[in-house]
């Protein structure tokens, strides 16, 4: 009996031991979000490319599209300026198929030697750009929503229909089509404005769910011979900020790669993320930066990284470097489409720019 009750005690003692070992075996870090990794390797890749270091860019361009393939077209266009710096002629041709996606014109690429001097790529090249076409349509309908949003929020707009107005009021003179127009704008209250986004929202809604959601591989980008210009998704951050469908659309959108850090940032406060701390004043424009507190920028810097934006300190030491290209749109976007430049800055200390 002894023996059975020593047996029964030996038997409890190695379930419970094993189950400890099991309990104590290390946590294995988890790596970051594909989405981000994307991001820190493309943000390094700008800034080289801003140093002049192409062959550097080109690396990590290469790397951080081993990880995904976004769908807007800011890292293609600069890993392909950068690989046509340095004669690479395999990511030429890989950013530009993606590029003809995002609606690029052929002559872009017209003075890369990599393309038109290979029979073969120039062939490929020529076939996607008569297969490649963005959805006109959608696009279409969504300049709609997209120019009254930017009606019924745009202070800019606000002030130049209260000028008009008192104007009319002064002179009794008929105000310009356009401003008869958008005059009611004014007199609208706040509770019709929400009713009026909220009818815009579900419009939008009702697109987004029937098409997806608009990339700019989706609805193509704005292209020039001079460059390209990204999509502008700022114009919806009241319907992001009012209606939770929306918010999770965009904040899904980010996670798959579908938007750029930087344009996700100016969907949400401004005073989160501070998209860009450098601002100009004055005429002729002078210009400033923030001043922040450690705890401020501590707490800025982790909204930042969560989304893929780097520090703003990062962000500040390449004001030297990019001051060159301010006058020359060859370098269009860089650190995740971050903008350069912000017209009205918000209630906070600044100090002038050295």
């Amino acid at each position: 009996m002894k023996s059975y009750h020593l047996l029964l005690f030996l038997f409890i003692l190695s379930c419970t031991t094993t189950q400890k070992s099991v309990v104590s075996h290390p946590t294995l870090p988890k790596e970051p979000p594909t989405f981000l990794q994307f991001s820190q390797l493309t943000n390094a890749a700008d800034l080289a490319l801003l140093d002049s270091n192409s062959a550097l860019a080109v690396r990590l361009y290469t790397q951080a599209f081993a990880k995904m393939e976004e769908d807007y077209a800011a890292p293609y266009y600069n890993a392909y300026l950068a690989a046509k710096e340095i004669g690479d002629c395999e990511m030429s041709f890989f950013a530009a198929k993606h590029l003809l996606e995002f609606g690029a014109w052929i002559k872009q690429f017209q003075k890369n030697p990599c393309l038109v001097d290979n029979d073969y790529l120039w062939t490929e090249i020529e076939d996607k750009y008569m297969t490649s076409l963005n959805d006109k349509d959608y696009a279409k309908s969504l300049k709609k929503i997209d120019y009254q949003l930017v009606m019924l929020y745009n202070e800019r707009i606000y002030t130049i229909l209260k000028r008009l107005k008192e104007s009319k009021q002064k002179s009794k003179d008929s105000l310009p089509e356009l401003g008869y127009k958008h005059l009611a704008l004014l007199e609208m209250t706040n509770d019709e404005k929400l009713h009026q986004l909220d009818s815009l929202t579900n419009e939008w809604l009702m697109l987004v769910n029937k098409y997806g959601f608009p990339s700019e591989r989706k609805i193509g980008a704005e292209w020039s011979l001079a460059g390209i210009t990204f999509h502008n998704y700022r114009h919806y951050a009241p319907m992001y900020q009012r209606n939770k469908q929306v918010k999770n659309i965009f904040d899904q959108a980010l996670i798959d790669g579908l938007i750029a850090p930087g344009q996700y940032a100016e969907l949400d406060s401004a005073q989160r993320y501070f998209i860009n701390p450098i601002f100009d004043k004055g005429e002729p424009a002078e210009q400033y930066v923030f001043v922040f507190t450690e705890k401020e920028l501590k707490r800025i810097n982790q909204a930042r990284s969560k989304i893929g934006l780097p520090p703003l300190e990062t962000q500040l030491k390449t004001r030297k470097i990019i001051k060159k290209w301010l006058d020359d749109d060859y370098y269009f976007a860089w650190l995740g489409n971050l903008r350069q430049q912000l017209l009205k800055p918000p209630k906070h200390p600044f100090r002038r720019l050295e």
